[in-house]
């Protein structure tokens, strides 16, 4: 019996094909409450269109997918009010309360340096969260030696067709930096030729004008505009309107003295406008609950001012 065992094992070992070769790389956190992604750097499977589709990649993240944009993201089984989003230090909120237009929808993430995620209530600066995601972009001194800007386009199938520019201008008084984005894609369509509701199409423009009058004080203005429309596969109205407005004025003070290391204070206004309706993005069927062609618009108007901030040194 030992004898047939060895001439077993022996076979089998030399007919075992060989194992194939995987490498997996990553990045370790420096920070287990914390961590920090580049929004500008290459990206699989394609470069994300809206916020909600950049997140969907991150470990924890999972995503409530409406259509081929706006999805809905979900951190550790936490979604809408518990899963707070900024954008430059301001909160973001959707206006219509089925999710239709969650935050997520009116952010182009690579319109943005550096993205956030602080895993559970770890800070109070946000307000109570299971878990917050903070969209920034890092620009509040001029840097002659760095790269002025970048351009970046994807095109691939179904019509999809992204664009992004970001330029950065200005000396040692001050600067001047534009983000735009555009982004479109027609409908999927099945293995079988099927067409399937998820066309989209969205654009973002943001500008920043900043006044240093030495390198610790820096007085921000940020404008931004945005507009979107995209097709739902699950449900039987579409997204007609994403349209965003929104302002900031920001004053950051470095060293005040050695017991106070920054002021930073902030006063921002965000308005978003969302229409949804059964006839624009498709064409119109009539069924027992929606016999007519139908619309229905909501928005919302969240002015806030921001309190001051302050960051003391620490033994």
């Amino acid at each position: 019996m030992l004898l047939s065992l060895s001439i077993a094992l022996a076979l089998s070992q030399t007919e075992a094909p060989p194992l194939e070769r995987i490498v997996v790389t990553g990045a370790r956190p420096l920070n287990t409450i914390e961590l920090v992604k580049d929004p500008k750097a290459p990206q699989q499977p394609l470069p994300a269109q809206d916020g909600a589709d950049y997140l969907k990649a991150i470990p924890g993240f999972n995503l409530i997918r409406k259509g081929g944009t706006s999805g809905d993201p979900v951190f550790r089984g936490a979604a809408g009010s518990r899963l707070t989003i900024s954008s430059d230090d301001q909160m973001v909120l959707g206006g219509c309360s089925g999710r239709m237009d969650p935050p997520t929808a009116y952010i182009n993430p690579q319109n943005y340096d550096q993205i956030r995620v602080i895993k559970g209530p770890q800070t109070v600066l946000y307000g109570p969260a299971a878990g917050t995601v903070l969209f920034e972009r890092k620009s509040y001194q001029f840097d002659p030696e760095a790269s002025p800007g970048q351009i970046s386009t994807v095109i691939g199938s179904f019509g999809r067709i992204d664009g992004n520019a970001d330029y950065l201008a200005g000396n040692d008084h001050g600067f001047w930096r534009i983000n735009a984005s555009y982004s479109e894609s027609d409908d999927y369509r099945d293995g079988n030729g099927t067409s399937i509701n998820s066309a989209y199409q969205r654009w973002g423009v943001d500008t920043q004008l900043g006044w240093t009058p030495d390198q610790d004080t820096v007085v921000l203005l940020t404008l931004g505009q945005s507009g979107a429309e995209a097709a739902y596969a699950d449900r039987m109205m579409d997204g007609a309107v994403f349209d965003r407005t929104s302002a900031s004025l920001r004053w950051r003070e470095s060293y005040l003295t050695n017991w106070l290391a920054e002021l930073d204070s902030q006063i921002y206004f965000g308005y978003v406008d969302h229409v949804m309706d059964n006839y624009s993005l498709r064409e119109f069927t009539p069924t027992m609950r929606m016999p007519n062609p139908i619309w229905a618009l909501t928005s919302g108007t969240p002015a806030l001012a921001a309190p001051s901030a302050f960051r003391t040194f620490g033994s």
